[in-house]
């Protein structure tokens, strides 16, 4: 599979961000940030880009990052997002990165209704947003994907849910020196 130098450049960035302390914005349904097992995560060595983007690990906290920055820019616009499913095995990596997917497809579909109704997001992101089965499907109970498709997955949010994200979380006030609501770096 052959990714675009962009994107891949970008996930690369996403991955190897190292997240910090939300200042007590953890509150609500949009999870906890950073995860628990974070300390083992920076103690391992370092990994080449395809190796990093393919690993278990980055692709669990990926779909989990992209699952609370959702829930937060929901939260942002007055609603609060879908309860997260916890994953049934949660020491097994690759379960976890499908169901943190799968809380992420759930809660981009309500962030794209709320952003469109209300007129949030550009009108033409809304009409040109044609998400995949999986995403559609997300909340029926499937087998998990290989870890190529996990890594598709999350690179189909990379290129389509910050069109919704940014401009919910924009309407957010920030005091000066705090980090964004919807920031999970």
């Amino acid at each position: 599979m052959k990714l675009p130098a962009v994107l891949c450049l970008s996930l690369v960035a996403l991955a190897a961000c190292s997240p910090s302390s939300n200042n007590g914005q953890e509150g609500g349904q949009s999870g906890k940030w950073p995860p628990a097992d974070y300390k083992k995560f920076e103690s391992r060595p370092p990994m080449s880009v395809g190796a990093e983007l393919q690993d278990p690990w980055t692709l669990a906290i990926d779909a989990e990052r992209w699952s609370y920055r959702i829930g937060k820019a929901i939260e942002v616009v007055g609603d609060q997002p879908a309860p997260e499913l916890p994953p049934a095995r949660p020491d097994d990596l690759l379960v976890r990165a499908h169901v943190g997917q799968r809380n992420a497809a759930t809660r981009l579909l309500q962030l794209v209704q709320l952003a469109c109704t209300r007129s949030i997001a550009k009108p033409a992101d809304c009409s040109s947003f044609h998400p995949p089965a999986w995403v559609t499907s997300a909340q029926a109970p499937s087998p998990v994907p290989s870890v190529d498709e996990l890594m598709e997955r999350n690179i189909w949010f990379s290129s389509s849910a910050e069109q919704f994200i940014l401009p919910a979380c924009a309407r957010a006030t920030v005091p000066a020196g705090e980090p964004g609501p919807c920031t999970a770096e």
